[in-house]
C-alpha cells in the first residue's frame, strides 16, 4: 500500500474541510470554528510525520499553533489572514511530494503578509488525465488477438465493436472536457475573491452535461474568470448597500450553460447594481462614437469605464477578447442589465462538429 498516495488524498480532503470552516467563521465569527481548524491542521501534521514529510509537518504545526492561540485567547482572525491562508491551502493541495524548504518559507511569508499573493488562480490548470482507458483498450486488443487465434471470427467482430466504442470514448476524453469539470474550484475562488473585497457572494453553477473542446478550455476559463470577477468587483454591492436596497446581504452569481441547436450558450448572471449606463454613454460621447449603442461599445478594444473589469485575475483579457473568441467560433456576446437588479452576459458559439470517423468505419464492418 502506498501511504504517500493515501496521505495526499487525506490532505486534500482535510483542506476542503478547512475551507468550509473558514467560510463559516467569516460569516459567524464563532470561535468554535477556529478550534475545528486547529484540529484539522493537527491531524494533517500527524499524518505528515507518519510519511516522513518533515516540512509539511513543521508548516502544519505553525498553523495548528496559530489557531490554538486565537481560540484560547478568544482573538478574532482577520479576513485578510484567511484570504492569504486560502491561497496557501490551494498551493499546498497541488503538491504530490513534501514541501521544499524554499516553498515552505515562501508560503509562510505569504501567510504573514510579507509577500504578495499571486494574481492567477491556480485552480485554472488543466485537469489531470489518467491512463485507465488506454489500459482497457490494450486489454481488449489482447482479448481480440486470442479470439482470432482460436478461430472464432464472429466473436472477434463483436469484440472489435466493443473496442471501437472504447477508442471513441478515449478520443472524446482527450479532445473534449465537461464544462462542470473545468469549473471545479470556482466556488473557492469566488469566496476568496469576494471576501477580499468585503462582500458576500454565493456562486451557482448550472452547466448540465455540456462539453467543450480542450483546445478552447483555457480561453473559456479566462473568459469566465473575467466575467465573474467583473460581477464581484463592479456588480455585487457591499452587504450594507444591499440591505439598504432591500436585498439579501449575500449576492448571487450564476454560471449557466446549455446547448441550443449547434451552439453552446454561456450565461454569467448577477443580482447586483447593474451596469452604469449613463456613465458608459457619457464615455461614448467623449470618444465621439456617435450612434453607438452602449451594449456594443463596451466590447470595443480600448473602451474603458468603471465597468471594465480589474483584470488581475483574468490574465489581462478584456470584454473585447470575450467577443473576439465568440466571433471566431461563429458566435457573439450580448449583455442585459437593469439598475439595482443585476446584469447578464451571454456568450454563444458554435459547437465542434462530431468526428464521423467511427460511423464510417461501422458502415464497412
Amino acid at each position: 500500500m502506498d501511504f504517500r498516495n493515501l496521505f495526499f488524498e487525506e490532505l486534500r480532503r482535510k483542506l476542503n474541510e478547512a475551507n468550509v470552516k473558514i467560510e463559516k467563521y467569516v460569516k459567524t465569527e464563532d470561535g468554535e470554528h477556529l478550534k475545528d481548524l486547529q484540529r484539522i491542521f493537527h491531524t494533517i501534521k500527524g499524518a505528515s510525520g507518519l510519511v516522513g514529510f518533515e516540512n509539511f509537518q513543521e508548516f502544519m504545526h505553525r498553523l495548528e499553533t496559530f489557531f490554538k492561540e486565537q481560540y484560547e485567547k478568544k482573538k478574532k482572525v482577520t479576513k485578510e489572514y484567511f484570504e492569504r491562508l486560502l491561497y496557501v491551502m490551494n498551493e499546498i493541495s497541488r503538491k504530490n511530494e513534501d514541501l521544499s524548504e524554499d516553498e515552505s518559507s515562501e508560503l509562510y511569508k505569504i501567510l504573514l503578509g510579507e509577500l504578495p499573493l499571486k494574481s492567477v488562480p491556480k485552480f485554472l490548470d488543466e485537469p489531470r488525465r489518467n491512463t485507465e482507458h488506454c489500459e482497457e483498450i490494450l486489454r481488449l486488443i489482447f482479448k481480440i488477438e486470442n479470439t482470432i487465434k482460436n478461430g472464432d471470427s464472429m466473436k472477434a467482430l463483436s469484440e472489435l465493436n466493443v473496442l471501437k466504442k472504447r477508442v471513441q470514448e478515449s478520443i472524446e476524453k482527450i479532445k473534449y472536457i465537461n464544462l462542470k469539470d473545468m469549473l471545479k474550484g470556482f466556488e473557492k475562488w469566488v469566496f476568496q475573491e469576494s471576501m477580499s473585497q468585503g462582500k458576500k457572494v454565493k456562486l451557482k453553477i448550472d452547466c448540465g452535461n455540456v462539453k467543450i473542446k480542450r483546445e478552447d478550455a483555457s480561453r473559456l476559463r479566462d473568459i469566465l474568470v473575467h466575467l465573474v470577477k467583473n460581477a464581484i468587483t463592479h456588480g455585487i454591492e457591499l452587504p450594507e448597500e444591499r440591505i439598504k436596497k432591500g436585498k439579501s446581504p449575500e449576492g448571487e452569481i450564476t454560471i449557466r450553460s446549455y446547448l441550443k441547436g449547434n451552439y453552446i450558450y454561456l450565461e454569467v448572471i448577477d443580482d447586483g447594481a447593474g451596469v452604469d449606463v449613463e456613465k458608459i454613454e457619457k464615455k461614448i460621447e467623449e470618444e465621439k462614437l456617435e450612434n453607438m449603442d452602449w451594449k456594443r461599445a463596451i466590447f470595443m478594444p480600448g473602451f474603458s469605464t468603471r465597468e471594465k473589469v480589474d483584470f488581475a485575475a483574468g490574465r489581462g483579457i478584456g470584454l473585447d477578447a470575450v467577443r473576439t473568441f465568440a466571433l471566431q467560433k461563429s458566435g457573439d456576446v450580448t449583455v442585459e442589465s437593469e439598475k439595482d437588479k443585476g446584469s447578464k452576459f451571454l456568450v454563444f458559439f458554435k459547437t465542434a462538429e462530431r468526428d464521423q470517423t467511427f460511423e464510417k468505419v461501422s458502415d464497412t464492418m
